[in-house]
């Protein structure tokens, strides 16, 4: 498991005849008395580990070695407050995953890359991670992405816990699967979060969300950024979070990168669509976006609706010049068919030299005269040397072809 450097360490491996708390002891035991081992590890891949709450659940103690004075020493070092280590070693000694792994990972300061799945109750693990960003000398001072998905396929992990990532100055790649963030006095879980985080502090570059509910914006993430260059976000719905995402919130924090922002992608949940939803969804103009090269967004982000919910505006006073790849989503009736007009002239005009693909994904192509414009529009993408695509929302043709030109890979498919 341990040869050479970048081989990833996967907890818990679900080897057969080996339990979850045997393989993070082991390692941890064999790190301590060995630390020229963690130098080795550079991707950690963590499934959903064993915590207190899941273990109150009918988890059973497994059976392991247990070093009372080797684990005393190290939960001393770790803290000084006498109940907190009381609580600490009785967890840890009764086979709790989550307790060994705030022992263990602050130990891997040669990592590159951690992904996550969140557990339930995962206390000891983010308070660890808070910890760690506040810590004088840096914790992890190599590790470069993070990415973090929530355990079950309903509900979501809280986004806040993802906050002390921002801190490590080699961060460049965040992402995560079912996050979200909290609306007005919701009240978050009792897990400590990290605070102070100053605006502009952060070296992430790169912020990839997938399914993620963010109903009063991304300010603690995208402000906090140096010089975002990349952001996506597909909308989790109502199966991640009761509140969806303010894409209104989320343009004005973005609004803090137009000089360095590349590749923007904005996408709703389908199911959220045909739901009565208290947001704001109108965002507005991203001509000011200087260095946008690829921009994915719903139409009524982009357009504002008259009294009949009908588009209004020119697509080409919305967008930047620089503008390589587009991608309208979202587009029903009456929007469909605005969408194709503006797209049209988007194409007959001189003003993005750089334009070579365009791309509409709608489920309403069923009227007539709509599939009409859609093949003349097509025929005029062809003479212009543009690539035109009608995709499905979430179709397999549409994940494919955004796995080809989003800037970066991701781990999404992993989970």
């Amino acid at each position: 498991m341990l040869s050479t450097p970048f081989n990833p360490v996967e907890l818990p491996s679900y080897r057969p005849g080996t339990t979850e708390i045997e393989e993070v002891s082991q390692l941890l035991y064999a790190i301590v008395q060995c630390p020229e081992i963690a130098s080795l590890v550079r991707v950690l891949q963590l499934g959903a580990w064993q915590t207190v709450l899941t273990r109150e659940y009918g988890d059973h103690p497994d059976e392991f070695h247990f070093d009372h004075d080797l684990v005393e020493k190290l939960v001393r070092e770790a803290t000084s407050d006498k109940e907190r280590q009381e609580k600490w070693i009785k967890d840890l000694e009764q086979g709790v995953t989550d307790p060994w792994l705030a022992l263990l990972i602050p130990r891997l300061t040669y990592l590159r890359k951690i992904s996550f799945v969140w557990a339930y109750g995962a206390d000891y693990v983010s308070t660890m991670l808070v910890e760690a960003a506040e810590a004088e000398n840096s914790v992890f001072p190599y590790l470069e992405e993070v990415w973090a998905a929530h355990c079950d396929t309903e509900g979501g992990t809280e986004a806040e816990v993802m906050l002390p990532f921002f801190r490590f100055p080699a961060m460049r790649k965040l992402g995560g699967f079912m996050l979200h963030t909290w609306l007005g006095a919701e009240e978050p879980s009792d897990r400590i979060l990290l605070k102070g985080l100053e605006m502009g502090s952060s070296n992430i570059t790169d912020i990839d969300l997938k399914n993620t509910c963010a109903p009063n914006g991304l300010q603690n993430w995208i402000r906090t950024c140096k010089m975002l260059e990349t952001f996506r976000l597909s909308d989790g719905g109502v199966n991640v979070a009761e509140n969806v995402t303010n894409w209104g919130k989320i343009y004005r924090d973005l609004c803090h990168h137009k000089t360095t922002l590349q590749a923007i992608s904005l996408s709703d949940d389908p199911d959220t669509l045909e739901e009565e939803q208290d947001r704001e969804v109108f965002m507005g103009s991203f001509a000011d976006f200087t260095s946008l090269r690829i921009l994915r967004v719903p139409c009524t982000g982009l357009a504002q609706l008259d009294d009949q919910e009908r588009p209004m505006g020119r697509l080409v006073e919305l967008l930047p010049s620089s503008l390589e790849i587009l991608c309208i989503c979202d587009a029903h009736r009456p929007s469909l068919e605005w969408t194709v007009d503006q797209c049209e002239c988007l194409v007959n005009s001189d003003a993005f030299p750089n334009l070579e693909s365009i791309c509409i994904e709608s489920n309403a192509m069923t009227v007539p005269n709509d599939i009409c414009k859609i093949e003349a529009l097509q025929r005029r993408c062809e003479k212009k040397d543009i690539s035109f695509r009608v995709f499905e929302p979430e179709s397999r043709k549409a994940i494919e072809y955004w796995g080809r030109v989003w800037p970066f890979d991701h781990d999404f498919d992993l989970w």
